[in-house]
């Protein structure tokens, strides 16, 4: 499992906050709090997506 995936949205946030943190891990947490939050699908390759689900 990813340790993105088992943390809190909270704990996502300040990751991608803090400026320390190499750049791909803070790009990481980014995605993954837009996934958990329906901006972004599951798969590498989907951008951002309508509502209805369609790509952008």
């Amino acid at each position: 499992m990813n340790p993105l995936e088992r943390m809190t949205v909270d704990e996502l946030i300040d990751t991608t906050q803090q400026s320390e943190l190499d750049y791909d891990i803070r790009i990481e947490a980014s995605k993954e709090y837009l996934k958990r939050m329906g901006v972004i699908g599951d798969a590498e390759d989907s951008g951002l997506q309508r509502p209805d689900g369609r790509n952008i």
